[in-house]
């Protein structure tokens, strides 16, 4: 059974970023999501690279290819809780930097909304 449980972060407006994102990729894409995200519930901040990559404080990303195409999904923990903040198709080898943005103000947006309940 799957230790920690994944949330698709809300935005103020009631959208859902992230699942639009994966609702648009094809089946295949969604499979190969999917299965990523069932080994991040099970093993957390344990879930090693190819599958998952820190990339600042409480930030990390996961990783999955289909079709020749980079997909990343950044998310953050809340306790036993992962919040997925922000996904992309990566089509260069650096991270952009307005993409690393977007996850961070959006996990900050979490987190203070958070806070105010």
């Amino acid at each position: 059974m799957a230790e920690y449980t994944t949330y698709y972060l809300q935005t103020e407006r009631g959208q859902s970023p992230v699942e639009e994102f994966i609702d648009e990729l094809d089946q295949a894409a969604q499979r190969k999501f999917f299965f990523k995200r069932s080994l991040l519930e099970e093993f957390g901040p344990r879930l090693p690279q190819p599958h998952a990559k820190h990339l600042a404080e409480n930030l990390y990303e996961l990783r999955l290819e289909s079709h020749g195409v980079q997909i990343r999904v950044f998310y953050c923990f809340d306790g036993k809780r992962i919040i997925l903040v922000h996904a992309m198709k990566k089509k260069t080898q650096q991270l952009p930097v307005r993409e690393l943005a977007v996850a961070i103000e959006r996990k900050r947006a979490y987190f203070a909304s958070t806070r105010d309940h």
